[in-house]
């Protein structure tokens, strides 16, 4: 006796119950995978950007103490050092501004000096944002330095204490100083180690100061 083909194909075709629990099953489960997967990658991109973003804001820091550093290095003996690190720690209007103008008068204060073994030895005791954009890639940090100085290889007495809020900009060259806005004058004195508290004196003839570079735009010098 020959099977009819038709009724063979009903029979393959036809579901029970369970396979229908089966699919439903599966069904469910591959949900619940999909959505265990979205979960997922929303919390690790979330975990990404925050991190991300830390370290940014940490570079950005790092950039501003790096600056004010640098812009506080001043070398009698390697003139050309001296001004090639000031120059490296800023960008955009301070940098235009400090081309144009003070780097030539900064050049000027080296030579006056130049017979005279005198180097600043700047030390950033502290550093802190106050304000970070991640998507502008700027930010302003509040750097506080102590600058000490020797002559002709005798430490001076006295360091001299700065308080700066350094606005960076992120660049190809890393981040950089676009603006420099000193909160303490120079003229807090006190001992050359950074931990003991500054005298808040006006340093005399007797205390002078350690040579600055040019003045900035904002109105101080480093």
């Amino acid at each position: 006796m020959t099977d009819d083909p038709s009724e063979t194909g009903t029979e393959t075709e036809t579901s029970t119950p369970g396979t229908d629990r089966r699919r439903v099953i599966a069904l469910a489960l591959l949900g619940v995978a999909v959505i265990a997967a979205i979960v997922v990658g929303v919390l690790w991109w979330g975990w990404f950007s925050d991190h991300r973003r830390a370290a940014d804001r940490d570079a950005a820091v790092d950039g501003a103490r790096q600056a004010l550093v640098d812009f506080q290095t001043f070398d009698t003996k390697d003139p050309e050092g001296t001004l090639r690190r000031m120059e490296g720690a800023m960008t955009g209007d301070l940098l235009d501004s400090w081309q144009k103008s003070q780097r030539a008068y900064t050049a000027d204060r080296l030579k006056e000096r130049a017979d005279t073994d005198l180097k600043t030895d700047p030390v950033v005791v502290a550093a802190a944002p106050t304000e970070f954009d991640y998507d502008g890639g700027t930010a302003k940090v509040l750097v506080y330095s102590v600058v000490k100085s020797t002559e002709n290889g005798k430490l001076a007495a006295d360091a001299y204490r700065w308080t700066y809020v350094v606005t960076v900009a992120k660049t190809d060259r890393g981040w950089k100083a676009s603006e420099m806005v000193p909160l303490q004058q120079r003229g807090a004195t006190g001992s050359n180690d950074p931990n003991t508290p500054a005298t808040a004196v006006v340093p005399t003839a007797d205390a002078p100061a350690p040579p600055a570079p040019a003045p900035t735009p904002q109105g101080g010098t480093p």
